[in-house]
């Protein structure tokens, strides 16, 4: 693999009407992938192609949703008993804590709420939050924290013991 490797997996791609962000993602992966070798004695950084080749990307149009479809999902009035009343909660949980992913919401526990905030670390970054309890927060958390102990779950959806188990319920 070399530079014009490179720049020939670069046309390639780009002919076929993919987008260059798109192509950033392969060739990060490439990239990963050739350190790794270099690291493990299968390439030599003399002929190390990414000196010359410079991964590019462009800004993306945002897609956030609006405030005004927020507030209309926080106004659906749902019964306990009607799955969507749960679908609501769980997304509105996740706009409140700053876009919180689900994996992180599944597996916040009662003693992640310390004085009025919600302390957590991120999963898949091991990065640490620590979020105020908005009172829109709170009315939802007040549905599920009734008759739970410290180190139980918040939400109902891990039910069994095993780290392996609970990472599927999820």
């Amino acid at each position: 693999m070399n530079y014009q490797f490179l720049l020939r997996f670069e046309h390639s791609f780009m002919s076929r009407g993919f987008s260059e962000n798109g192509l950033a993602v392969y060739m990060r992966t490439i990239r990963a992938i050739y350190n790794k070798a270099i690291k493990e004695g299968c390439a030599e950084l003399e002929a190390y192609p990414f000196k010359k080749y410079s991964i590019k990307t462009k800004p993306t149009k945002k897609r956030a949703i609006e405030y005004v479809a927020i507030k209309k999902i926080a106004n659906l009035s749902f019964e306990p008993t009607d799955p969507l009343y749960h679908t609501r909660n769980i997304f509105l949980m996740s706009f409140y804590l700053q876009g919180a992913p689900f994996m992180d919401l599944a597996f916040l526990k009662m003693n992640n709420l310390i004085d009025g905030r919600v302390q957590y670390k991120r999963k898949k970054t091991g990065r640490f939050y620590d979020i105020k309890i908005t009172p829109s927060l709170q009315s939802i958390l007040d549905y599920y924290l009734s008759s739970k102990k410290p180190n139980d779950f918040i939400l109902p959806k891990i039910k069994r013991e095993s780290s392996v188990d609970q990472y599927n319920d999820v």
